[in-house]
């Protein structure tokens, strides 16, 4: 009888670290290879690198829609 309570601990186990991991996130990672010269948009000429930043960084309260409308982005 003693496998069936280990089994049934493994499987216990199993299940309530599953719930766990399934867990909503908050967080938002992002992952850029190198680090950004300068956070200043006006400081030098626009990479790949200073995009993504300024993107994350700069993200302005409203947007304009495909239809042109202005709509909340931040706000």
């Amino acid at each position: 009888m003693k496998p069936w309570k280990s089994i049934l601990a493994a499987a216990v186990l199993a299940l309530a670290s599953s719930t766990a991991a399934m867990a909503a996130r908050t967080d938002l990672v992002v992952g850029v290879v190198l680090e950004p010269p300068h956070l200043d948009p006006t400081a030098g000429a626009a990479a790949a690198i200073d995009e993504i930043v300024y993107a994350n960084v700069f993200e302005g309260l409203t947007r304009i829609t495909e239809t042109g409308e202005v709509a909340p982005d931040l706000a």
